[in-house]
């Protein structure tokens, strides 16, 4: 007889993101885009589930609660709401230029970051 889990958490999907899991690649889908990600460790089993109002989640199960298994799932979770986060709000990242001692000049031509006068 197989015993019991000894740890479960439950990650509710936001609204409108929808997920695959294949393999030990997780997929999420909505509005933004779509991204993938690797969820694969021996002592934590990640699987498609429905939580108590049956909207769709995401099941993290582990056999032993060890701080290592706390690591493990909290990692994973933080991750998926990660992903979540960015097929439903998007992410820009924003470079900001700083020349201290030696000068250059930096321009955005089209689609292309052109750097001028680099010395060092």
């Amino acid at each position: 007889m197989a015993s019991e889990p000894a740890f479960k958490e439950k990650i509710t999907l936001p609204e409108g993101v929808k997920p695959s899991y294949q393999n030990g690649i997780l997929t999420v889908s909505g509005e933004k885009g779509e991204v993938s990600r690797e969820f694969l460790h021996p002592k934590v089993k990640v699987s498609l589930d429905k939580d108590d109002e049956g909207n769709e989640a995401i099941l993290l199960t582990a056999q032993s609660y060890t701080l290592r298994e706390k690591k493990i799932v909290r990692t994973f979770r933080t991750h998926m709401r990660n992903m979540f986060k960015g097929v439903t709000e998007g992410h820009e990242y924003k470079l900001k230029v700083c020349s201290g001692h030696f000068p250059m000049n930096v321009s955005v031509k089209g689609s292309t970051l052109e750097v001028k006068n680099f010395f060092g």
